[in-house]
């Protein structure tokens, strides 16, 4: 009398490399699995980030009885191993309030989601437009994807500042010539600044 069963194994066969571990099912239960991706042989987990190689060869094997006898099967499945697309994008790291700012994503053959940190609704285009009303540091976030479904995520922070705002007061505003006047410069910016001070006679910088 001769075995008359086969096994059948179960899962997806594309997955990425960057992708969170999966469970293998296969019939009859109780094998082993093998293969270079498989980090628990009795349950059937798999990690795609293990192997090296475009496509990992996985083997079940049961142990049944069929026509009184005691047989071992054996099943194959190839699983494909596919990387995210290398991350290439414009993402600036300051701008002013109220700017008009690209933020692009140039990895080739990829769809994108950003999130602008800010509360705006998301944008899934590849390179959109936004502008900041209100300054802080925001943190940016581009999830894209490409043909094999597989994502990726670059974060970058923003830091929107508001524009120069020019003040100042003096000690006195009048007196007998010579008249000597202290200004004290009250003004708010962002980083270095250039500053002109202009009066009737004459400008100093």
């Amino acid at each position: 009398r001769n075995c008359d069963w086969s096994s059948d194994v179960c899962s997806s066969d594309l997955l990425c490399n960057n992708g969170s571990n999966i469970l293998l099912s296969g019939f009859p239960s109780g094998g082993i699995w093998t293969g270079i991706g498989i980090v628990d042989s009795i349950n059937g987990i798999y990690d795609p980030q293990v192997p090296t190689n475009s496509i990992d060869t996985i083997i079940y094997s049961a142990a049944i009885q069929s026509n009184g006898l005691n047989c071992n099967v054996n099943d194959t499945l190839y699983i494909s191993i596919f990387q995210p697309t290398a991350s290439s994008y414009q993402i600036p790291d300051t701008a002013c309030v109220n700017q008009s700012l690209l933020f692009s994503n140039n990895a080739s053959g990829t769809t994108s989601i950003w999130n602008f940190g800010d509360g705006s609704p998301l944008s899934f285009l590849n390179s959109t437009n936004h502008i900041y009303n209100i300054s802080g540091n925001y943190p940016i976030t581009l999830i894209y994807e490409n043909q094999f479904g597989c994502k990726d995520t670059v974060q970058s922070p923003i830091e929107i500042v508001a524009p120069p705002d020019a003040s100042f007061v003096l000690d006195t505003n009048r007196g007998c010539a010579p008249l000597l006047i202290n200004i004290n410069n009250l003004s708010t910016y962002y980083g270095p600044n250039v500053y002109a001070w202009r009066s009737e006679e004459h400008t100093s910088e």
